[in-house]
């Protein structure tokens, strides 16, 4: 794609050194610069947009050069540049800034896109949700945000971006349950294990010190039963329970999970650090096998095998290679096990050396599937797609 037409380069490096540290009053919006850095000193910026009398009713390709549109009475422009030290992103769990629009009307509807430096799409939220939000991946240097009003009436929004600060789960200071239902606390961290029938576990966490479910039954409709055969021991450096098909280790310092064989030395999977959550969003990470190898993620455009790659679940609005439109939050792995994250939430999943996966949320919501001596990972799959109501294709394409 050329470098976008609705902005000049030259402006964009001038409005790059301007700095927000927060919100910009309203009254103040019409003469703040269209601009602002994040670094770790200016942790989240915020800025006002004019009042659209009504929308373009189309896409980018509705909106004029910025020359034609000086005061964006059009589309709406904002130029943000990041600044963050090497690494910055290597275990955050949201992997990149979050950005995020909120219109004074929700019934409105505002389009959002963003371009890097040398005008390519690096991100884009055009959906009807309220607020729009995406996230800028690996955030570094200096983007163009383009706001569209699509379809609004004397309506305005406010845009608000930010760096995610985290934290990670300390120590186990409890653990008790029974009959296939386990609590677990470490500070205020909250975390629960349902053990499922089939050989399926559902583990759910959160760090506001209390559980919550915000799809309801709108994704996984039919729920399976408990698995009520379980038992628990304490093996010193972590709590076991077992059930017909496994072990779940629950260690103490810090607190990690990990699932094996009903051998109890075969390892399925395994965290090799804590869970780490940030201003909105949470990570698991995972030790990789020597070979293992991960599938699956719905429509993933050029990647079949994502083993060393970094997978996308969200909508792209891109169906060319690198694309993921109509993507799932589940995985697959040659080890033996899936994983299904019961979130609407956009998730970045990187299957390196550890494996990292996580949802833009602050919480853990994750049905995992073990292949057990009764059950195959595809009775799993066939179990998840008819739940879902989806084709079993739509899962691992």
């Amino acid at each position: 794609m050329p470098w976008p037409a609705w902005i000049p380069l030259g402006l964009a490096i001038a409005l790059a050194g301007t700095v927000l540290a927060g919100p910009v009053p309203a009254e103040a919006a019409a003469t703040a610069a269209a601009g602002a850095v994040l670094d770790p000193a200016h942790a989240d910026v915020s800025w006002r947009s004019p009042v659209y009398a009504k929308g373009t009713g189309g896409g980018t390709e509705s909106c004029p050069p910025a020359a034609a549109d000086p005061d964006d009475k059009v589309c709406d422009r904002f130029d943000l540049t990041v600044s963050v030290p090497d690494g910055y992103w290597d275990d955050n769990p949201e992997g990149g800034v979050p950005l995020s629009i909120t219109w004074d009307h929700p019934s409105d509807d505002f389009d959002l896109y963003v371009y890097d430096d040398h005008g390519k799409q690096v991100a884009s939220s055009a959906g009807t949700a309220d607020p729009e939000a995406t996230v800028i991946p690996r955030a570094s240097g200096t983007y163009h945000v383009l706001v569209v009003p699509y379809d609004v009436h004397d309506d305005s929004f406010t845009g608000t971006a930010y760096l995610p600060a985290t934290a990670d789960a300390g120590d186990l200071t409890s653990f008790s349950g029974g009959d296939g239902s386990y609590s677990i606390r470490a500070g205020k961290l909250t975390a629960r294990a349902d053990f499922l029938t089939g050989g399926r576990l559902r583990l759910q966490a959160d760090p506001s010190g209390s559980l919550s479910d915000p799809a309801g039954t709108a994704i996984v409709r039919d729920r399976p039963g408990a698995q009520r055969h379980t038992s628990s021991f304490d093996a010193g450096d972590y709590y076991g329970v077992r059930s017909p098909e496994g072990v779940l280790r629950v260690y103490k310092r810090p607190l990690r999970f990990g699932f094996y064989k009903p051998d109890n030395s075969t390892r399925v999977w395994q965290e090799d650090k804590p869970l780490r959550w940030s201003t909105g969003g949470m990570r698991q990470s995972l030790t990789r096998g020597t070979d293992e190898q991960f599938f699956g993620g719905g429509e993933q455009n050029g990647s079949f095998s994502h083993r060393g790659r970094t997978m996308y679940v969200a909508n792209s609005f891109d169906w060319n290679e690198g694309g993921y439109n109509n993507s799932q939050p589940f995985y697959l792995s040659s080890a033996g096990y899936g994983v299904f994250r019961n979130t609407f939430a956009p998730g970045v999943y990187t299957f390196g050396s550890p494996v990292t996966t996580g949802q833009q949320e602050r919480r853990l919501d994750a049905y995992y599937f073990e292949q057990g001596a009764s059950s195959t990972l595809l009775d799993h799959l066939l179990l998840i797609a008819d739940a879902l109501d989806v084709p079993l294709a739509d899962l691992v394409r």
